[in-house]
């Protein structure tokens, strides 16, 4: 792609149109793709998603912040970009109380506890869930209790009646969301 081909689709990013972003995520895929397996080795299904989904959310940050340069092209700048992220990403991954999307996974997806240690995760568990709904809008929350059963964000948009973009765009934010109640 030719730098001022580059630079028109930039700007249609900056502007908000979301092909404009499909078209070029689409371009970088091998680039992130990339990034994200170098630096997934070790992680469980869970935090891998989240990785993916961060690397696509920088490139959408280097899209919107690129200033034009003969020294740097957006390609090496986006590298930067989503690298720094998924660095930052692994180093907050493991927040504090020692709950990762791993754990929420775990615990979510497991049927074989000790009951005593059942009764102590479901307890947590309860408590972390009724943290995370203070911070939820109600679609928000709509979409977080479909996720927790499973369901992928094509059926969660047919069975609330959104588009798919909608229902990704709440994925993203619940995500941030987790990420900030969790750091604290």
């Amino acid at each position: 792609m030719e730098q001022k081909e580059l630079w028109a689709l930039l700007l249609r990013v900056r502007d908000g149109e979301d092909e404009a972003f499909a078209l070029l995520a689409s371009r970088f895929v091998g680039m992130t793709e990339g990034l994200v397996r170098a630096f997934s080795a070790g992680l469980c299904e869970a935090d891998g998603r989240e990785l993916s989904q961060e690397a696509r959310l920088a490139l959408y940050r280097a899209a919107c912040t690129y200033k034009p340069s003969p020294d740097v092209t957006f390609g090496l700048y986006a590298r930067i970009c989503v690298r720094n992220a998924l660095i930052s990403f692994l180093r907050r991954r493991t927040v504090p109380d020692g709950i990762s999307f791993c754990n929420l996974d775990g615990f979510l997806l497991s049927d074989e506890r000790e009951p005593l240690g059942s009764l102590l995760e479901e307890e947590q568990l309860s408590e972390l869930l009724a943290r995370i709904v203070t911070v939820l809008s109600s679609y928000e929350e709509s979409v977080f209790s479909l996720l927790i059963e499973g369901e992928k964000n094509g059926k969660i948009a047919e069975i609330l009646g959104k588009s798919e973009k909608s229902v990704s765009n709440a994925v993203f934010r619940i995500q941030a969301k987790l990420r900030a109640l969790l750091a604290h």
